[in-house]
């Protein structure tokens, strides 16, 4: 099961920060062999997070037993990926341990920002536009619109929303409906 695991699982030596046993994926996601992956510590993949990031996820699997976050590898190769972590500590004959899952995010977050980009690109477009534009819904009433159609109609910003399409549109009336 650990090595069939589609996400990196690692066992860390609390102590040295190096990895005591990890799955095949963990060395993949990061580009290293097993045996060049048995030499690196945390410490050696970590990004470019804070160390005071780095000491408060620590301090939080300590005390806390676990921690789950979201912070940069460094990959062999030089690149930087996001991952989600999920931590949890293990005693094992009296020694700490942690048990570390990983999952590469850096695509998704990637598609995240770009989705995100263009929400604002549009969103800039249609508020700037010199041309009223509106969203209606089912019921025929207004649920969104820019300031150029409120002006179109006398309105402030924002007191067109909620109205129905009869209520600016003449060829429209609640018998239409």
């Amino acid at each position: 099961v650990f090595e069939q695991a589609g996400e990196g699982i690692v066992l860390i030596d609390a102590e040295t920060l190096g990895f005591v046993e990890f799955n095949d994926s963990a060395c993949e996601t990061l580009g290293y062999t097993r045996e060049e992956f048995s030499r690196l510590t945390i410490r050696d993949i970590q990004g470019d997070a804070a160390s005071e990031d780095i000491a408060q996820h620590i301090d939080d699997i300590n005390r806390y037993g676990k921690a789950d976050f979201e912070i940069t590898h460094r990959h062999k190769d030089g690149r930087m990926l996001m991952m989600s972590i999920r931590n949890r500590r293990i005693d094992v004959g009296g020694k700490n341990y942690w048990v570390a899952t990983w999952h590469n995010i850096t695509e998704m977050r990637g598609l995240m920002q770009a989705l995100s980009d263009e929400v604002e690109r549009r969103r800039i477009l249609v508020e700037n536009s010199l041309d009223g534009i509106i969203v209606i819904n089912q019921e025929h009433r207004l649920i969104e619109s820019n300031r150029r159609f409120a002006e179109m109609l006398g309105y402030d910003d924002g007191e067109v929303l909620g109205l129905m399409t009869w209520d600016f549109e003449a060829q429209f009336d609640e018998a239409y409906v």
